[in-house]
């Protein structure tokens, strides 16, 4: 299969998850797994934001405080802590077609390919080249985009060489807090940037999709099974082994998936039920600091779990 079916239209992750310094922002409280029961049969629903196996269209975002989405007209509504304008700064119009969150910024790819960023610049973070880039990804203080050759462009800060512009050519790109991981053509990961607990050695073998957090990372492999390597204290590097999944996003200390059944399940540290998803089916799933939010399948809506202090779990 040729690499340009393999571009990803944006790459999911809690994107902005985590403190400022890197570190894990909690420790456990005992591993913990949740979600509905066991799906042990092979792939056989792709997900209404997917277009083929291992591509789809990332429409909903959760960074530390705040996310927010794309409705099926393109429009950006934004969410929670607006501190630094991350909410309130969100473009009007409609049109876009890929939203993603960090820690205190925003950033939304048009269909041009032009990406448009607001909130916190302290590093540079929402000082973003023109492009044109067909996926975009930003994590605590940078982002990362792809061209259509699959060549990187990161921006923002580069503390651990978190933005790095590596040798691809990539078909998708995630970052993470500190580091970022991304997937070449031959379904290789690479990451690049901090790896104190390892979140940057990369498994072997051939992946469809990668999500990066704060001290680990998670990647569907071609046989729609989860694999995590980095962090492991709480149990947020240990999925299920008898399930099958479309997409992962990893947060500061546990992990969501979409199923192949179109269910969250989510993993690791739960002391803000951060890892307790709702019954329901699901488009895509995002893992913030202390929350997640997913698109459930049509009617679209964006239902959030976890902590909700500064309402980053309020999206209506």
């Amino acid at each position: 299969m040729s690499a340009s079916w393999w571009v990803v239209l944006a790459a999911c992750s809690g994107d902005g998850a985590g403190t400022s310094d890197g570190s894990d922002p909690a420790t456990s409280d005992g591993p913990t797994e949740t979600g509905t029961d066991t799906n042990t049969d092979p792939p056989t629903i792709p997900p209404p934001v997917w277009t083929w196996p291992g591509v789809y269209v990332q429409r909903v975002s959760v960074g530390d405080v705040h996310g927010c989405w794309l409705n099926d007209a393109g429009q950006v509504a934004c969410w929670g802590d607006d501190t630094k304008a991350q909410v309130s700064g969100a473009p009007s119009g409609d049109g876009f077609v890929v939203i993603t969150v960090g820690l205190e910024h925003s950033c939304a790819l048009d269909a041009a390919g032009t990406p448009v960023c607001w909130g916190s610049n302290e590093f540079g973070q929402t000082s973003a080249p023109p492009g044109p880039f067909v996926t975009m990804d930003c994590g605590g203080e940078h982002c990362c985009a792809l061209d259509a050759a699959g060549a990187t462009d990161c921006w923002g800060n580069d503390d651990n060489d978190r933005s790095l512009e590596p040798t691809g050519p990539f078909v998708s790109i995630d970052a993470g807090h500190a580091h970022t991981c991304a997937v070449k053509a031959d379904g290789a990961v690479s990451c690049w940037g901090l790896n104190t607990f390892g979140q940057t050695s990369a498994a072997s073998g051939s992946f469809l999709q990668v999500g990066a957090a704060v001290s680990h990372t998670c990647a569907i492999d071609t046989d729609t099974k989860a694999q995590c390597w980095g962090a492991d204290d709480a149990n947020q590097s240990s999925p299920s082994a008898f399930d099958f999944f479309h997409q992962v996003s990893g947060g500061a200390v546990h992990s969501c998936a979409i199923r192949t059944d179109l269910q969250v399940q989510c993993w690791g540290l739960d002391d803000d039920g951060q890892a307790a998803p709702p019954p329901g089916t699901f488009q895509q799933v995002s893992a913030g600091t202390y929350n997640a939010c997913a698109l459930s399948t049509p009617p679209e809506r964006v239902v959030c779990w976890g902590r909700d202090d500064l309402g980053q779990s309020s999206p209506d």
